[in-house]
């Protein structure tokens, strides 16, 4: 793994340099540019190397240009991967500054901005990338990831169809192997899973980290919507290992404990446990939801997180309590809070259901059937809870939906007794 990953880095790191060395060179020399998430992945020996390089290049005043430019993206680089990313940045501009015209300069710069949740400049600088290199493998993914965040960031309950569709023209453009595992999970979003299927690559044990963690994830979530549990818990649960820390190289400490790694993707953990409860392994549930809720750290995702966690845990221990600061539901997270923590009415959750949006009514309803099922279940009714389960699935929504497949395995097991 760490030969993997060090060969990855001085790939990245390497790019510009030979041909900006010679002074020779256009846009479609552009090789790789920065993509994957390496902060604390790559050995620190291995950046303090390429650092010293770039400022030893920087320094040397008789350099040409086209060298310095070259330097300063290299050091954008390395302090991109200590997950510094405001200098990053500032280095960034000082390569296109010098260097105006190569595209892994801009597409290094739109990562940047992505992970500072600049959204729009990073479209800009991908999409200025592109207009450099037409062919440009890396910022064709770079901009069909981005799309693909952006499509599931306008509700909490959907998604933008259009800029979906947007992300996979992208992700088709790109012949990275990466690519091939966003298009999997762009096909997932929109329920396309032939085509997912089609998309996902094989599992090479030479992929990087985090391209063959990405792959895992969602081989795992294909066998879920197939409702192979087991199989997607297996997935998810090699996932997980591939990102542990034993098999991670020693933590850089200018990391400030804010590494970008996937090591304890809280996305990996909820998906794990949610395996773990449709399985009825409530106590390692328990376990990876309230890891994943606090990774989270209080977003909406961790809050779905925490909710489940502690319905595994009441199965386990029927006494335990839901506490929740939240005294009158404002939003639809509140209500589920509130209901789980047994200070509202089912009556006032299908209330609070309602919504002018016709999709997230249906995203809504889906999850208040699927929430008082699982009460209705730890309550022992379980034919009542049955029918509100039917009734989650009969909200048509796609398999995708976790609630959904959750809910049909549980009825699976309804019809086994």
């Amino acid at each position: 793994m760490k030969t993997i990953l060090t060969l990855a880095v001085v790939i990245i790191a390497s790019v510009a340099w030979p041909v900006a060395a010679s002074g020779q060179g256009s846009p479609q020399d552009e090789s790789t540019p920065l993509v994957f998430e390496y902060q604390g992945l790559v050995p620190p020996e291995v950046v303090d190397a390429l650092e010293t390089a770039a400022r030893s290049a920087i320094e040397d005043a008789a350099r040409e240009p086209q060298v310095h430019a070259a330097a300063y993206n290299l050091l954008g680089i390395c302090y991109y991967l200590r997950g510094r990313y405001e200098p990053a940045l500032e280095n960034f501009d000082q390569a296109i500054d010098i260097e105006p015209r190569r595209a892994a300069f801009y597409s290094n710069r739109g990562i940047i901005h992505r992970r500072l949740g600049n959204f729009d400049q990073a479209q800009a600088d991908y999409q200025q990338a592109l207009t450099l290199d037409p062919q440009n493998n890396y910022a064709h993914n770079n901009l069909g990831w981005l799309l693909l965040l952006q499509s599931q960031d306008q509700s909490p309950h959907t998604y933008d169809p259009r800029m979906a569709e947007q992300a996979i023209e992208q992700l088709l453009d790109s012949q990275l192997p990466l690519a091939s595992v966003n298009l999997t999970a762009a096909y997932l979003l929109i329920d396309d899973i032939d085509a997912a299927r089609a998309a996902l690559p094989d599992d090479d044990p030479e992929m990087l980290f985090v391209t063959r963690q990405c792959l895992l994830v969602n081989a795992g979530e294909l066998a879920r919507v197939a409702g192979n549990w087991s199989r997607a818990r297996q997935l998810y649960e090699q996932a997980y290992e591939l990102g542990q820390r034993r098999n991670l190289p020693p933590a850089d400490p200018r990391l400030n404990g804010a590494a970008g790694t996937n090591a304890d993707n809280p996305w990996i953990l909820q998906r794990l446990g949610l395996a773990e409860y449709a399985l009825a392994d409530y106590t390692n549930a328990q376990l990876h939801l309230t890891m994943a809720a606090e990774i989270f750290n209080g977003d909406i995702a961790g809050r779905y997180a925490a909710i489940m966690a502690h319905l595994a845990q009441r199965h386990t221990n029927p006494q335990a309590v839901f506490n929740t600061d939240i005294e009158t539901p404002a939003s639809w997270i509140d209500a589920l809070e509130l209901y789980t923590a047994g200070r509202i009415s089912q009556r006032r959750l299908n209330l609070m259901a309602g919504d002018d949006d016709q999709n997230a009514q249906a995203a809504k309803t889906c999850e208040m059937h699927f929430f008082i099922a699982q009460q209705l279940r730890l309550d022992n009714q379980l034919d009542q809870a049955d029918q509100h389960l039917r009734q989650c699935v009969a909200t048509g929504l796609a398999n995708t939906k976790l609630e959904i497949s959750i809910a049909a395995a549980q009825l699976q097991h309804s019809d086994d007794r």
